[in-house]
């Protein structure tokens, strides 16, 4: 990858980086003082952190690569069931917490509600299929 493609690409990855490190700065907590822990059940936590990744995994992917839609679904489900797989090891190295595969389990269902959304939205018409455009379609030509 050249230089001039590199800077074309940055902006779209940028954001899924970042959200990368808030999931391992949140994993590197104790149990106890991780935000949310007592607003929300824990699973919803770990399924809506991988619901946001897995978006912006698939912005930056279904803006910056050729690959298909469906591609880039079994993309983003591979990256972030590893990214999840890696987060529950990573925690078993903080004090408090420890890997479990419950969680890892929500991760990927997390990722998985995004695509059934997708899905739906365009199956739902002329306004879905708009807006499923609008999320999902490829800006340029990389």
């Amino acid at each position: 990858m050249g230089i001039k493609k590199l800077i074309q690409v940055f902006p779209y990855w940028v954001s899924t980086v970042l959200w990368m490190g808030v999931i391992y700065y949140l994993s590197s907590l104790p149990d106890d003082i991780t935000p949310g822990r007592h607003v929300m059940p824990d699973k919803i936590l770990h399924a809506a952190e991988y619901f946001i990744l897995a978006y912006l995994i698939l912005f930056a992917l279904q803006r910056t690569t050729k690959l298909k839609f469906s591609s880039s679904f079994w993309a983003v489900l591979i990256f972030g069931a590893l990214y999840a797989l890696s987060d529950e090891i990573h925690q078993l190295y903080v004090a408090t917490r420890h890997c479990d595969y419950g969680d890892l389990i929500a991760d990927i269902c997390g990722i998985v509600i995004l695509f059934f959304l997708l899905w739906l939205l365009r199956k739902s018409g002329n306004w879905g299929n708009t807006v499923f455009n609008l999320l999902t379609n490829k800006e340029n030509d990389y």
